[in-house]
C-alpha cells in the first residue's frame, strides 16, 4: 500500500529509473500479467518464456519477465546473478492461486533473494473456488483473465 509506493519511490530517487522483474513458477500468469500491463489484450494461449524478456512500461519503468524456473541451486545462483547484471531493484513474485507448489517456490526465493524489495502478487482468482488461501504476506490477489487489478496503479494503490 503506501509503504510499497514509499519504497519504489525511495528506488526511484536512488536510481532515477525502476526495473521491475517478474519471478514465479512456470504457468502462473507473469507474461499474460506484463502483457496486460503495456496494454496487451489477454491471449488464453500459454507460450513460455526462455530466459528473460524485456518491457518498456514508460520512461523510467522497464519491466523484466523472467520464465518460470526449477527451483534447483544452480538455477537461483543464475537468476541471482541476472537480477544483479539487470540492475534489478524491485521484484513482483507471482504465484497462482490453485497452485501451492508455486506460493511454496516464492516462499523459498524470498529467503535466497534477501536484498531486493518484493511483494507478492496471487494471479487467477477467477477460479476462486479452487483458490487456496496462502500466508499472509500475499499483497494483491489479481486475475489477469478477468481484468481483474491488473493496472500498476491499482496494485500500488491497493
Amino acid at each position: 500500500m503506501i509503504y510499497i509506493l514509499y519504497i519504489l519511490l525511495k528506488i526511484y530517487n536512488m536510481n532515477k529509473e525502476l526495473r521491475i522483474a517478474f519471478i514465479g513458477a512456470s504457468g502462473v500468469g507473469k507474461s499474460s500479467f506484463i502483457n496486460a500491463l503495456v496494454g496487451n489484450n489477454f491471449s488464453p494461449d500459454y507460450y513460455p518464456t526462455f530466459g528473460v524478456t524485456e518491457y518498456v512500461y514508460n520512461d523510467w519503468i522497464n519491466l523484466f519477465d523472467f520464465s518460470g524456473l526449477e527451483y534447483t541451486i544452480y538455477n537461483i545462483k543464475k537468476l541471482k546473478y541476472k537480477l544483479t547484471q539487470l540492475n534489478i531493484n524491485f521484484i513482483f513474485f507471482i504465484c497462482d492461486c490453485v497452485n501451492k507448489i508455486s506460493y511454496k517456490h516464492i516462499q523459498y526465493l524470498k529467503k535466497e533473494i534477501n536484498n531486493i524489495e518484493y511483494i507478492i502478487l496471487s494471479n487467477k482468482f477467477d477460479l476462486s473456488r479452487y483458490a487456496y488461501e496462502f500466508g499472509d504476506d500475499i499483497y494483491c490477489k489479481i486475475s489477469v483473465k478477468k481484468n481483474q487489478a491488473f493496472d500498476l496503479k491499482d496494485i500500488l494503490l491497493n
